[in-house]
């Protein structure tokens, strides 16, 4: 990741609003549509500048509401990972 960030330095923004987005990709490449195991898969890296998300600017921390009557992971489920759905 050092090295592939290096080599595209051009993209880092050089700001203390911005930040670079690194988002390593893993997808199973089967010629089918199902729920299996992957025997071939491939693993690539998104990278690009991005700014602030708020009109507040900056990285600024907003407040969020956790509420323990909606969850996103249970025994068994899929929370801890980053799944499409």
């Amino acid at each position: 990741m050092r090295r592939f960030i290096d080599i595209d330095r051009d993209w880092v923004p050089k700001s203390n609003t911005a930040s670079l987005y690194v988002r390593p990709t893993f997808i199973g490449t089967e010629p089918s549509l199902g729920v299996s195991k992957a025997n071939h898969a491939l693993l690539y890296v998104i990278i690009g500048p991005v700014g602030p998300y708020f009109p507040s600017g900056g990285f600024n921390p907003i407040s969020l509401l956790a509420d323990p009557k909606y969850v996103r992971a249970w025994m068994g489920g899929v929370g801890n990972y980053k799944l499409g759905g």
